[in-house]
């Protein structure tokens, strides 16, 4: 039976809006677009489809928005017309975190709007109401209620166990448990070695590495009942600080120009190394696939690897300086591509089925300070003017950008509202997006049509 002949058989105006109210905006978009009914019934025009055939990257989170919030559905075409060109991250400013130094942030999934929050004073749990724009900090404290100082690299273990470590120590916590005097246990101190402790790598559920400042590698098995920790072995002297894990056994690292295979099951055993680059590495990424490798080095050479079933790796692609200062990131994108961020201000897109650039975003005017990729697939990126660019990766066009923000952003995570949270190089935490207002006198096009929007003006 056809959508129009069904339509035309439900005669009851209640159990029709109840049967729409269950469907998907962006479904009820694609069925309307050919069924005069359904476009009056949900109030949009044949003319917003113009609009969104140009801009169809935007339409998937324009209406997951309108489904979640019931008033935006009385007015879908002004929302569409609208949000089309803004970037969800426009809207509104709640300040998180002010003068409490935070360095570092991450999302905590079981409860939601919540965040964990290290910094050199303090270390919080910080809820944010959305409807109100109020912030809830809850200081996390030790046993022996004491602050816990210059906390770092906070991450999640298992169900709601997240770890993070300071200075000598390594802290886990459990943030299922719904209390107001939450405390963080002590599971591994370092001190003996006068060895600060870095970044935090799960492997699975109960076990995860530890970089130390002397880049030694450390594996340890977590007892999530009673929140301990054992230390497994210890890989020292191979100046290593970071670790992709790639199949829950064979660890990825690299140290100088150098690229380490571990094994988890034979005790930290190196089991093949590559030399990739003449000059040093600076990052190293796996594609969503799981099946690629990318290594950058501080030249700006870009190589894609990919391990055979011997665990070898086999160079694919070489892309001799690709960028003209080193690599400071590679993100893999959710479609298995990945993008390199280099340091001379300029993205490049390698798609690797086609194992070439497919995109070259070379419009930015200063160093990037950090980019992430939108559930939109456009991609987010802040640089060291104070402005935030969304690319449209699709097309190789800005669609974007926020001008005169208060601080350059290091880190950002996208929320499921589309907003996004941010941890600033001042040390502060803001959230930008989530209301529901136009600030349409902040809203300017340049001569190619990309969206200017002025931050400062409007908060």
């Amino acid at each position: 039976m056809s959508t129009k002949s069904l339509l035309s058989l439900i005669h009851n105006k209640n159990i029709l809006d109840e049967i729409l109210s269950e469907v998907p905006f962006e479904k009820l978009l694609r069925i309307s677009q050919r069924n005069k009914f359904l476009q009056k019934k949900i109030k949009i025009s044949l003319e917003i489809y113009k609009i969104i055939s140009k801009k169809k990257n935007s339409l998937n989170s324009i209406c997951l928005l309108i489904d979640k919030n019931e008033k935006l559905k009385e007015m879908p075409e002004k929302v569409i017309s609208k949000f089309i060109e803004i970037p969800f991250m426009a809207y509104e400013q709640i300040k998180v975190s002010y003068e409490n130094s935070i360095e570092f942030i991450c999302q905590v999934t079981e409860k939601q709007y919540t965040y964990l929050l290290c910094g050199h004073n303090n270390l919080f749990l910080s809820t944010i109401n959305f409807k109100n724009g109020g912030v809830y900090n809850l200081e996390i404290l030790n046993k022996n209620n004491e602050k816990i100082l210059n906390s770092i690299y906070p991450t999640k273990l298992g169900d709601g166990i997240y770890l993070f470590n300071s200075k000598f120590s390594l802290f886990g916590i459990n943030l299922i448990k719904d209390d107001n005097n939450l405390i963080a246990s002590e599971l591994y101190n370092n001190q003996y070695n006068k060895n600060d402790l870095l970044s935090i790598t799960t492997i699975t559920k109960t076990s995860f590495l530890v970089s130390s400042e002397k880049g030694d590698c450390l594996y340890f098995i977590l007892d999530p009942i009673f929140l301990k920790a054992k230390l497994i072995f210890e890989i020292k002297d191979k100046n290593i600080f970071s670790y992709l894990n790639y199949d829950n056994d064979l660890i990825i690292t690299y140290s100088g120009n150098i690229i380490y295979l571990i094994s988890i099951l034979n005790n930290g055993e190196i089991t093949n190394k590559q030399i990739p680059h003449q000059k040093e590495i600076f990052t190293i990424s796996i594609n969503k696939t799981k099946e690629y490798i990318a290594s950058g080095g501080i030249d700006g050479t870009l190589i894609i690897w990919k391990i055979n079933s011997n665990r070898k790796f086999i160079q694919i692609k070489h892309l001799e300086q690709l960028h003209s200062k080193l690599i400071f990131d590679i993100l893999p994108l959710n479609n298995g591509d990945f993008c390199s961020c280099g340091q001379d201000s300029k993205l490049f897109i390698f798609d690797i089925k086609k194992l070439s650039i497919i995109v070259t975003f070379n419009q930015l005017e200063h160093a990037i300070g950090c980019a992430i990729e939108l559930k939109d697939e456009r991609i987010c990126v802040s640089s060291y003017d104070n402005r935030i660019t969304i690319f449209n990766k699709s097309t190789g066009n800005v669609d974007a950008i926020l001008n005169n923000l208060f601080s350059v952003p290091k880190f950002m995570i996208e929320n499921d509202n589309f907003s996004i949270i941010i941890c600033k190089f001042n040390q502060c935490v803001d959230i930008i997006g989530c209301k529901i207002e136009f600030f349409e006198n902040n809203i300017d096009y340049d001569d190619t049509g990309v969206l200017i929007f002025d931050v400062n003006e409007a908060f």
